[in-house]
């Protein structure tokens, strides 16, 4: 019985190493996916913050208590997120 060896991610073939990326591709690639990244999570951060300062500015102008507790807890929310998306974007 013979045990046949399956390569590693970083050299897939062995012997056709054309088919490996050189150095400077996986460097740049990286350097790519951290820019994306970063796209994404300023993006996604932009939307959250816009919709708080709508909120905010919605909290200073109500007078009743009930809805100033409801956007409180919205504002609370929309910071949790943020922070999650903060942790999962990094």
């Amino acid at each position: 019985m013979s045990v046949s060896v399956i390569p590693p991610l970083a050299n897939p073939c062995p012997n056709m190493p054309h088919y490996a990326l050189p150095h400077e591709d996986k460097v740049r690639g990286l350097a790519s996916l951290q820019k994306v990244r970063a796209q994404m999570r300023e993006e996604q951060l932009a939307r959250l913050y816009s919709r708080r300062s709508e909120l905010v500015q919605h909290y200073e102008e109500s007078n009743k208590l009930s809805e100033q507790q409801r956007i409180r807890h919205e504002i609370r929310k929309i910071d949790l997120q943020a922070t999650h998306i903060s942790e999962r974007w990094s």
